[in-house]
């Protein structure tokens, strides 16, 4: 089980975020297709500063997951895959994000609002862990990734 880190911080407001969900990635030319399909993902989703009063406390809550080791494995277990095939988020993101879902569970307070898609709500991610040390690696041979989640405050 991952350690789950939180800290308060100021969030980095920036809507243009909302629009990686349309960028092209493989197998998928129009981007995610969750985007305008679940009111967590854009455009439904709605704005943090539009939901959260962003004069509280606001708090980032991360966990950090070994993904190079995890492709060690995999390429152990299947050595002809592809880069793209052991980094595959198909087979340890639902493990990685399972110990932070069961933790901001425990923030369930009248008023509290969490959320683990920042960015569909307009937060730019990176510039946020980039406040607190923590600089995010956007490549597939990447040694860490995060999962994030953030909480506030309702208006």
């Amino acid at each position: 089980m991952s350690v789950v880190h939180q800290q308060k911080i100021v969030p980095v407001i920036d809507y243009s975020v909302r629009d990686l969900c349309i960028r092209p990635y493989h197998n998928h030319k129009k981007g995610c297709p969750r985007y305008g399909n679940k009111p967590t993902c854009p455009p439904c989703a709605a704005l943090w500063d539009e939901t959260c009063d962003i004069g509280l406390a606001t708090w980032l809550f991360w966990t950090q997951f070994d993904l190079a080791e995890h492709r060690t494995r995999m390429e152990q277990k299947h050595p002809n895959w592809s880069m793209r095939q052991l980094v595959c988020c198909l087979y340890w993101q639902n493990g990685a994000r399972k110990s932070l879902k069961e933790h901001i569970e425990k923030w369930d307070f009248p008023g509290f609002f969490q959320t683990i898609r920042p960015e569909a709500m307009g937060i730019n991610v990176t510039e946020t862990m980039r406040q607190i040390g923590i600089e995010l690696e956007w490549q597939p041979e990447r040694k860490w990734t995060y999962q994030v989640a953030m909480g506030g405050w309702l208006k």
